[in-house]
């Protein structure tokens, strides 16, 4: 298109002014707003579907487009729970519409993230969606994301993602890694535990020989995958396997602090203390505040009988505002305080181990 050429909309904008019916002024719009939609140009997008919902608030595919684009959130200042609203509007008028009630679920999982009530409603609306499109792969993988948030719920998203894969397989398509990797993580999990299958199904999501893969110049999601691997070789007590892949992740990613702690605790587990503290060592020189980290040293502290150092640790966890280990710090200053009682052999050393966080205290926390 030459630089004076008339935008293709131009015209097509003056539709809305040829009627005085305000529903054909309201199909109008939609259809400018699709294009623009079409065009990735969510601006004017949302500009035309909210022109069509307020000159026709019944059009509900105009309701649909606003609701879409809202969500969307061209517009830094937009709430996107603004969407709610005509989405329910929408969920009335089309109750056998499965994208409505999807697009409400996946809404209420951005917007109340941690809201157990909100995710409940969430999971009923994708369950519903999934009652109306069963052979829908992309809306049973969404689904069973929302699922595996709760450990009862570990079967039905480990059936949702076993579904999705089976759909996918019979359009003669080859299922995403990540799909494959979210279902093997499942199956590494208790209640739904079954290792030789989720083994097979990390060695499928990698696409070839661990080794190779790795080495070759492996993705993110790539190295994800190699971890879990490398995670259930750990838990089944096969620590060399275990310790190569993650050897081999940190060959290329040399700040992977995860590998770094396996390996610590994979030597922890062999007995090879001296190796383990080594390996904390050098975590601790890539990333000094990680919470995981902190609480193992402390635990080495801990099983040396270094007791004050293994407190001023876990202290230093809970005073820092822990997301992850909190309960964890508190149970370790708890067995700290306990082992201490009974050792101690005066007064002094008492003192020296605190006891700010009590059994009470932790049966309230955890």
């Amino acid at each position: 298109m030459s630089p004076h050429a008339a935008h293709p909309l131009d015209r097509t904008q003056l539709l809305p002014l040829l009627t005085l019916y305000t529903r054909t002024q309201a199909e109008a719009c939609f259809l400018i707003a699709r294009v623009y939609h079409y065009h990735h140009e969510y601006g004017d997008a949302l500009k035309y579907y909210e022109q069509a919902r307020k000159l026709d608030p019944t059009f509900i595919p105009g309701v649909f487009g606003y609701a879409k684009m809202v969500i969307k959130n061209p517009m830094e200042d937009l709430d996107p729970l603004e969407a709610l609203a005509p989405l329910e509007l929408v969920i009335k008028a089309t109750e056998t519409a499965p994208e409505p009630h999807a697009l409400k679920a996946m809404l209420l999982v951005h917007c109340y993230a941690g809201n157990r009530e909100k995710e409940e409603e969430a999971i009923s609306c994708f369950q519903r969606a999934v009652e109306l499109d069963p052979k829908n792969a992309q809306l049973r993988t969404l689904y069973a994301s929302v699922l595996r948030k709760e450990t009862k719920s570990f079967p039905m998203a480990l059936l949702e993602y076993k579904q999705a894969v089976k759909l996918t397989e019979l359009r003669s398509r080859n299922p995403e890694p990540a799909l494959i990797n979210n279902t093997a993580v499942l199956l590494t999990q208790p209640g739904t535990q079954d290792w030789s299958e989720a083994e097979g199904l990390f060695k499928r999501a990698l696409g070839g020989d661990v080794t190779d893969v790795v080495v070759s110049g492996a993705s993110s999601l790539t190295i994800s995958v190699a971890f879990n691997l490398a995670r259930l070789y750990e838990d089944t007590e096969r620590y060399g396997p275990a310790a190569a892949i993650h050897r081999m992740i940190l060959e290329i990613h040399p700040t992977y602090i995860a590998s770094y702690l396996r390996m610590a605790c994979i030597c922890n587990a062999s007995g090879d203390m001296q190796a383990c503290a080594e390996w904390l060592s050098q975590a601790f020189l890539v990333t000094p505040d990680n919470e995981e980290l902190m609480a193992l040293i402390g635990d080495m502290w801990s099983r040396n009988g270094e007791w004050e150092p293994a407190q001023q640790i876990f202290e230093k966890i809970l005073n820092e505002g822990a997301k992850r280990m909190g309960n964890y710090a508190s149970v370790a200053l708890g067995n700290i305080y306990l082992c201490n009682l009974n050792t101690a052999s005066d007064a002094a050393k008492r003192e020296k181990v605190s006891a700010p966080h009590t059994s009470t205290h932790i049966h309230t926390c955890v």
